[in-house]
């Protein structure tokens, strides 16, 4: 049986009726085949190339097209690119004719508020001796709440930490901690969007190197 490799569950597993498959865009006439097990409407992006939209792939037609090479290296779903022209050829339809479906991108935004605000409330704690002011290093790996954020971009966050310091002002508010949490939540919202962009850089580079490798004969 064909398989391909999940980015979600970080291991090979079948190709079947219910498996959800959909094309990417990489640039105007570059697209990518991916596939997940489950869970594609509460995506925020696609997992490897941090594609923001998507065009929904019939799998009968693809559990049909297993014996092809071009989608399919000895069994499993390939990596490599399709052209436009293949697209069309294999799964019947223009991409540049039909609107792709959006990913989900409320669904990050709103675990990025959780963790802030979880982070900040272990800090607070942390920092209860001298509640005015606090300066000390805050690992991603301390807070075990962002559990799904790591699933959704794995590799992104495994060294980040930074340093967070209260001003005065803020800690005298009658609110600080909900004030240090927006601005922690958007600190984590700027990285992010900095680590996604190095991604999507690195694998358009990638790919262009796979595609400039020649398949054996």
């Amino acid at each position: 049986m064909s398989n391909y490799f999940d980015p979600i569950m970080q291991q090979d597993i079948d190709l079947d009726e219910n498996t959800l498959a959909y094309l990417v865009k990489l640039s105007d006439e570059k697209f990518s085949i991916k596939a997940i097990s489950s869970g594609l409407d509460k995506l925020p992006s696609d997992p490897t190339t941090h594609a923001t939209a998507y065009w929904p792939i019939n799998i009968k037609s693809l559990l049909d097209q297993t014996d092809n090479d071009v989608l399919f290296q000895e069994g499993k779903l390939t990596t490599q690119s399709i052209t436009k022209e293949q697209v069309i050829t294999l799964f019947g339809f223009d991409p540049d004719k039909i609107s792709p479906v959006q990913f989900n991108p409320s669904i990050k935004e709103e675990l990025v508020d959780n963790w802030a605000n979880e982070v900040v409330r272990d800090e607070f704690s942390h920092a209860s001796q001298n509640i005015h002011l606090f300066f000390r290093p805050i690992s991603v790996q301390q807070h075990s709440g962002n559990n799904q954020v790591q699933q959704e971009d794995e590799g992104l966050v495994s060294n980040f930490s930074f340093m967070i310091s209260i001003p005065l002002a803020i800690m005298s508010s009658p609110n600080p901690q909900e004030q240090i949490a927006e601005i922690t939540s958007t600190m984590f919202r700027a990285f992010f969007a900095h680590l996604e962009n190095e991604a999507r850089l690195a694998n358009e580079s990638d790919m262009q190197s796979t595609q400039e490798t020649p398949r054996p004969s």
